[in-house]
């Protein structure tokens, strides 16, 4: 189920309307992406997004145009609890369950595989100087208690700016830099809040969009990552490009 779901990463997750120049809506606030096309030499991966006002609540992914899953989003409020993934046989692949406090901050992800019969689950813990910790388990689909990883997520101007992983006697820290312009996925209802919510993989443009990664390991050689981007007038991105890598990109559709 490789790059199933793009926005939470599903992340998860990241439509049709038009095409990838033609966002000319003067309210930037209503903007929302409808459609991305990721490009690789593995082949072509296109999510499509379906809303309620601006609450994601469908997903459709394809791989080279043929369907191979859904993600169906469950609310309380507006808040996302719940995201269900079927394959294209309609069969339950993937549960993503959010559990939050009252101040409507995250504080548990617990993530089902059910191809896999594996469970993983993180616990956030908000600090007073800004940051986030978080500790990850694994397990079965009913209980996740073996420890992992942690991590101590930082933020600057609303961005995650940090990420330092502490997995057994490794610790790995994660640098990212990003432009000023505006996030494909800026005004879609609280993804702010699950932004940083993924395993394996992780991604976070809250408001502003990627352009350096670099991974630092002790007695490893720095990971570096570029991304060059085309913006239409309302500075929103219709295209991303590897620098290291310029057979892979994606397209942006509004």
């Amino acid at each position: 189920m490789k790059k199933i779901f793009y926005l939470f990463s599903i992340t998860f997750l990241i439509l049709q309307s038009c095409s990838s120049g033609e966002s000319e809506s003067t309210n930037t606030d209503t903007i929302l992406i409808k459609k991305t096309i990721e490009t690789d030499p593995q082949g072509i991966y296109t999510n499509i997004f379906e809303y309620n006002g601006n609450k994601i609540v469908k997903v459709n992914s394809l791989i080279n145009n043929n369907l191979i899953g859904t993600a169906l989003y469950t609310y309380s409020g507006n808040l996302i609890t719940e995201v269900n993934v079927f394959g294209n046989t309609n069969n339950l692949v993937q549960k993503n369950i959010y559990n939050y406090n009252s101040d409507s901050k995250v504080t548990s992800f617990v993530e089902l595989d059910y191809l896999n019969n594996i469970g993983r689950r993180a616990t956030y813990n908000y600090n007073s100087n800004g940051t986030i910790s978080s500790a990850e388990y694994e397990g079965s689909l009913t209980s996740q208690s073996t420890l992992k990883e942690t991590k101590t997520i930082t933020f600057t101007n609303g961005e995650v700016s940090s990420l330092i992983e502490q997995i057994g006697s490794i610790t790995k820290t994660t640098y990212y830099t990003y432009d000023n312009k505006n996030s494909p996925f800026k005004n879609v209802l609280n993804h702010d809040k699950l932004a940083y919510c993924v395993f394996r993989t992780f991604t976070s443009e809250i408001n502003n969009n990627l352009t350096k990664i670099n991974k630092v390991q002790s007695g490893i050689n720095n990971m570096v990552s570029n991304f060059q981007y085309n913006y239409n007038s309302s500075d929103y991105p219709t295209l991303k490009s590897s620098v290291e890598y310029p057979n892979q990109s994606t397209q942006f559709f509004y």
